[in-house]
């Protein structure tokens, strides 16, 4: 399909809505790329593509202006498919699998209303302002798919079984995660989940780091098998409603434990901290203004029972976090919620102390 035109309109696109032909099945790789009317290509902000279901390596690159993209029958995403893509909506209801990369550094991604079963290595890293997500269906995720998804508050999946290394990594916002079939945490697994407090998993092992800078994680539902030597470095006191050995967890994981509810089921547990998530949605970590950065007014996040409407939430940025993360996470918030003098005035002094701390190293 070749959009040739002297104006910005064409059979296909009209005021930014391109739609494409129902024969076209497939975004070949670097698709857009052979275009050669760089002001239709500037043009389009919308793509409707009913008949296409699989998009390649690079599909939709060169379209700067893209703000929505539906692909009403589109099952899988290949691999860096949207990689670096700068839309705001991804609607393809039968999507279920976004393969390496496919979505990495969608920074502007807000929202995938997919029932999606597999995200691959590094599948949705870096998208800063991703919030809704249905991820009840997710089977598979591998080494950094989530990483630094700053805005994700919620994780819940019934039929995931395995986690992986860094797969939440920098999640500053995320705070209840259930995975009730789950039963070992890899290694840096949560590490900087600086907000979250609830964890559910079936037990097993908590590997090194998996929980390291997680100050606020309060209530951890499982049976801890083992520990490894700092899983839970630089947390607070955690209670731990499972069977397991408080002395091990407090020695090699290097945290303080309170074991609770040994006379009830693990579904007990659940079901007790499933109902103090709802109860927890508006909590407020503390009044630090160096290190909490409010959230967006209405921010949604979505489970396995409904949608919750979380407000006025907190998000608490560890000491632990450099001041180059501190910097990038305070930036994505103004994004979201616009000019906020109090945040730029935050922003400046960080970049002052980082500028300090380079001519420290320089003059070194």
């Amino acid at each position: 399909l070749i959009l040739m035109s002297d104006k910005h309109e064409t059979q296909y696109l009209k005021n930014g809505r391109l739609v494409l032909p129902q024969q076209v099945t497939q975004i070949s790789e670097k698709g857009w790329c052979n275009e050669p009317v760089d002001s239709i290509i500037c043009a389009i902000s919308q793509i409707y593509a009913p008949g296409v279901t699989v998009v390649n390596a690079n599909g939709f690159q060169r379209l700067r202006n893209l703000q929505k993209i539906s692909l009403n029958k589109c099952t899988i995403l290949k691999e860096q498919a949207l990689e670096g893509s700068q839309f705001v909506t991804l609607e393809a209801p039968l999507l279920q699998i976004i393969q390496k990369q496919a979505l990495q550094n969608c920074h502007m991604l807000r929202e995938i209303s997919s029932p999606i079963e597999q995200v691959e290595q590094q599948g949705l890293e870096n998208c800063h302002l991703l919030q809704k997500l249905f991820t009840n269906k997710i089977k598979l995720v591998q080494l950094g798919s989530f990483a630094n998804c700053f805005s994700l508050v919620e994780f819940t999946s019934d039929m995931l079984v395995q986690l992986a290394p860094k797969c939440f990594y920098n999640c500053f916002s995320l705070q209840f995660v259930k995975v009730k079939n789950v039963k070992d945490v890899p290694e840096l697994c949560f590490t900087n989940c600086s907000s979250l407090q609830i964890f559910m998993f079936a037990g097993g092992k908590v590997y090194q780091r998996a929980f390291e800078n997680c100050p606020n994680l309060t209530h951890f539902a499982g049976q801890v098998t083992d520990v490894a030597v700092d899983s839970f470095m630089n947390c607070g006191i955690i209670k731990i409603y499972g069977k397991c050995d408080a002395d091990q967890i407090r020695l090699k994981g290097k945290c303080q434990v309170e074991i609770c509810g040994l006379e009830a089921s693990v579904e007990g547990h659940f079901d007790y901290l499933g109902g103090l998530n709802k109860q927890l949605v508006n909590f407020k970590v503390q009044e630090d203004v160096k290190n909490i950065v409010k959230t967006p007014d209405s921010l949604i996040s979505q489970n396995s029972d409904s949608l919750i409407e979380k407000t006025k939430q907190y998000v608490y940025l560890s000491p632990n976090v450099t001041l180059a993360q501190k910097i990038q996470f305070l930036k994505i918030y103004e994004l979201i919620r616009g000019e906020d003098q109090r945040l730029m005035k935050q922003i400046k002094k960080l970049k002052e102390q980082q500028k300090l701390q380079d001519a420290v190293h320089e003059l070194v």
